[in-house]
């Protein structure tokens, strides 16, 4: 059984424009509405290869009525804990070049009652048979150490973890030992203080996670690819440009896949090869839609794999 929590979701537009003029007049070539959010998206992608996620997470107001109906056209699965504000609505602009402008909301407040609700749900479907995807931010007054505490919550239960977030929440989540983590280059980068690492370096980032007691490490590198890791083995997958509509997703299906290939017992390599296909396919689709399980089959079998 897999779980997404998401903090703060929301209900993504993404307007496709030829060139975007600041303070000027534009018209909309191409209008899109979904469910978004960075959990939202591992779900969406984790349904597609057929699992049956349950989303967990915080909904409010009207915006939020329409979210949980969005969520469940998708025959999604979900147990949202419902909040006082409003769920936020997140604009992105997408350029005839794959530039794109987001106008991202920082989301409601969350009291602390809400937040208790929440981790009785947790505790809820914590069994040793459950896996927690954990993945964003957090709205605003939220205490950075949250993510840390749901997963000591769901490892007393027997339960695993997966987290990709960044920041305070990520550093204080890797210290609980999460089983997987996928984070992104800019946020290695910035930690580390150094720009343009090399594969080299990024790989021995990986190796010291594993070190530290991660079982399983992805780093999304995005052009470039991703680094994956285990005590075993670590592998770079790589992949011919394709034409993009939009990055916004594409590190969430990696994680999908990610998490898909390592539940369903796949060869690392394979997974390694799945999560980056979905990633690519995700680029390519209008909005922050998975791709279609055709396409990523076809994408697979054009991954090039480095073995480290």
């Amino acid at each position: 059984m897999i779980i997404t929590v998401s903090f703060n979701p929301a209900i993504d537009q993404t307007i496709d424009v030829k060139n975007y003029e600041y303070a000027g007049m534009n018209r909309i070539e191409h209008f899109e509405v979904d469910a978004g959010g960075k959990g939202i998206n591992v779900a969406k992608n984790l349904k597609i290869l057929g699992e049956e996620p349950t989303a967990l997470g915080f909904i409010g107001g009207r915006t939020g009525q329409t979210f949980k109906e969005m969520i469940s056209n998708l025959q999604i699965r979900n147990d949202f804990t419902y909040i006082y504000g409003e769920t936020r609505i997140n604009t992105k602009i997408v350029e005839e070049d794959g530039t794109i402008t987001e106008f991202n909301a920082a989301g409601p407040e969350i009291l602390q009652d809400r937040i208790n609700e929440l981790m009785i749900k947790i505790d809820g479907y914590a069994t040793e048979n459950t896996l927690f995807v954990i993945s964003g931010k957090v709205p605003p007054g939220v205490d950075a150490n949250v993510f840390k505490n749901i997963i000591k919550l769901a490892h007393n239960r027997g339960s695993k973890v997966a987290v990709d977030s960044a920041g305070a929440l990520f550093a204080k989540a890797v210290e609980e030992k999460p089983e997987i983590i996928k984070v992104k280059l800019k946020d290695i980068e910035r930690v580390h203080e150094k720009e343009n690492m090399n594969d080299e370096e990024i790989v021995e980032v990986a190796k010291k996670y594993i070190n530290d007691g991660i079982k399983y490490a992805a780093i999304s590198m995005g052009e470039r690819g991703a680094i994956f890791a285990n005590d075993k083995e670590v592998f770079k997958c790589s992949f011919a440009k394709v034409k993009t509509h939009s990055t916004v997703g594409a590190s969430d299906a990696l994680l999908a896949g990610f998490v898909y290939g390592i539940e369903n017992r796949m060869e690392f390599e394979k997974t390694a090869k799945l999560a980056t296909a979905m990633s690519v396919g995700a680029v390519m689709t209008i909005g922050t839609k998975p791709s279609s399980r055709e396409m990523i089959e076809k994408l697979y079998g054009e991954i090039k794999v480095t073995k480290f």
